[in-house]
C-alpha cells in the first residue's frame, strides 16, 4: 500500500489533507515543497531553517483507519542534502489505541537516495489491523536546524 508517491500522500490515507507538521516550536521555519529529481520525478522535500524548531512530519488518515496486516515492513526512500554531522531520524506509526516507541532510524549523508526499512515486528505495539497514522517522521529532537531531505515511495510492503 503507498502512503506517498510522486510527492502525494496517496487517498488510502486521506491525500495531502492527512499530511502535517506537528509539535513544532515555529512551524513557519520549515517548508515542504514539491521538487523534481532527475531520477525519481516529483519528490517531497523538507527543508529546516536555521531557526527552526524541533517538528515531526505525520501523515494520519482522515478517513477509516487501515489494516496493515498483511504487510512485512514499511519502506521509504530518502535522499539527504543537508544534515548535520549527528543527525539521526525517528520513525513511528499509531493505531487508534496505541502508539509505539520511535525506531531510529539511521541514514548516510549521502547525497543518493536511500532505501529504509522497518520491519513490522519493531512496531509490536501497534495494532497492525487499526493503523490511523502510517509514517510519523522527525530528526532528533534538537537538531534539525538546516537540515533538507527528501521523501519518495513511502509503503507497506
Amino acid at each position: 500500500i503507498e502512503i506517498i508517491n510522486d510527492a502525494s500522500v496517496t487517498a488510502d490515507w486521506g491525500g495531502n489533507a492527512s499530511l502535517q507538521f506537528q509539535a513544532c516550536g515555529t512551524c513557519e521555519e520549515i517548508s515542504l515543497t514539491t521538487v523534481t529529481d532527475d531520477q525519481r520525478g516529483d519528490v517531497m522535500q523538507i527543508s529546516y531553517s536555521e531557526n527552526a524548531g524541533h517538528a515531526v512530519l505525520e501523515i494520519q488518515t482522515t478517513g477509516a483507519a487501515v489494516d496493515v496486516s498483511a504487510f512485512t515492513e514499511l519502506s521509504f526512500d530518502i535522499k539527504i542534502l543537508n544534515i548535520g554531522s549527528d543527525v539521526g531520524f525517528n520513525y513511528l506509526a499509531k493505531s487508534s489505541t496505541s502508539l509505539q516507541m520511535p525506531v531510529d532510524i539511521s541514514v548516510a549523508d549521502s547525497d543518493f537516495w536511500q532505501t529504509i526499512t522497518v520491519p513490522v515486528s519493531a512496531l509490536n505495539a501497534v495494532d497492525a489491523t487499526d493503523v490511523i497514522a502510517p509514517f510519523i517522521f522527525f530528526p532528533d529532537v534538537g537538531k534539525g536546524t538546516g537540515l533538507v531531505y527528501q521523501l519518495d515511495d513511502v509503503r507497506w510492503q
